[in-house]
Formats: structure tokens, sequence, C-alpha cells
């Protein structure tokens, strides 16, 4: 699934609209602050905060794939970085986004289903613990997991 067809989930579609309505309430209080928040308002915030960190992490993913299939021979090579240093760099990146892209939808699961995990604690051994392990969630985050 390409950013794009990310973007333009249901998912995603209800958190903007529903992050926008507490985004147009907000931003008439000068001096609010996240403490200000009600309790339906503080999830809807977190659950944005890192659905939109996944759709970024999403994003430069691709970007990763891009940037390997340029390879500017004279500009590298006079600056010492040959193609294979070129290819292992943005592996790495790839390879550590991945990363990134699996604690943040471990961490967004705790947000949604309300778990309350500390950021230590939330890994997939614990999520299964609190979700049944039969459950939809559970059997994708164990697949991307894997």
């Amino acid at each position: 699934m390409t950013s794009e067809e990310l973007n333009n989930t249901s998912e995603s579609k209800w958190i903007l609209f529903t992050y926008d309505k507490v985004y147009q309430r907000i931003k008439k209080i000068p001096s609010f602050k996240y403490e200000d928040f009600n309790v339906q308002e503080k999830y809807i915030s977190n659950c944005f905060e890192y659905h939109s960190r996944i759709l970024n992490t999403s994003a430069q993913l691709e970007q990763v794939i891009v940037f390997m299939r340029r390879f500017d021979k004279n500009y590298f090579k006079s600056n010492g970085i040959g193609q294979s240093d070129f290819i292992q760099y943005h592996l790495e990146v790839y390879v550590g986004k991945l990363f990134t892209l699996t604690e943040l939808l471990l961490q967004y699961t705790n947000i949604i289903y309300q778990l309350e995990l500390k950021p230590k604690q939330c890994n997939l051994k614990n999520i299964k613990k609190k979700i049944n392990e039969e459950s939809l969630t559970i059997k994708v985050l164990s697949t991307f997991y894997d």
C-alpha cells in the first residue's frame, strides 16, 4: 500500500475529520494546553499524533527507494562515497524506518485499545497478553513484526 493510499483510507479520513473538530475548538483559546483537553480529546489527539507519524514514516520509506535509484557518480565519488556505500546507507535507513514503523504501530495499538502500557512495556508480547490473540489486530501486528 502506498502512502497516498494510506492517506485515503476511511481511518485516515476519520482521524483528520475528528481532529479538525477538536482543533477548531482549541484554536479559539489562546492559552490552551494539552492538560485542558477532556478525555475524549486527549484520545483523539494521541491517535492523530501516531497516525500522522505512521503516515510520515511510510512516505519516507517510499522516498528511500527513489534515492537509491539515483546515484550521481561524479558528485559522490568526488566526496569519497562509492556506489556500494551509497546503497548500504540507504538500505540501513530503510531497515531503520521499518523498525520505527513497527514501534509506532505497537504504540498506536496501545493508544487505540487504551492498554495503558508504558513505552518500555509496549511490545508485541505485552500487547498479546491484553488483546485476544485471534483478533485481526494481533494477526496484522504479528505478520508485520515477523
